[in-house]
């Protein structure tokens, strides 16, 4: 089982996120002691708080609400 935090970065802060797991320290920490296979991270996300206490996965690609347009995927 996979633990996504990907997913409010493409839909939005205010529609996936609450207080308490906005944090990304917080959803690794879950990941981790929830026992689940891996965690999906953006890039940036994961260069920056993954502990390498689960496997990763790496979303390269996407779409978010901080900028209007079609996502880079190729």
């Amino acid at each position: 089982m996979l633990l996504a935090y990907d997913q409010g970065l493409e839909h939005g802060p205010s529609t996936d996120f609450n207080d308490k797991n906005i944090d990304p320290s917080f959803v690794m920490d879950l990941a981790v002691n929830g026992g689940f296979n891996g965690v999906i991270f953006q890039k940036g996300v994961a260069e920056r708080f993954y502990n390498g206490r689960v496997p990763l996965i790496v979303k390269v690609n996407g779409k978010s609400a901080l900028v209007k347009g079609d996502p880079i995927s190729r």
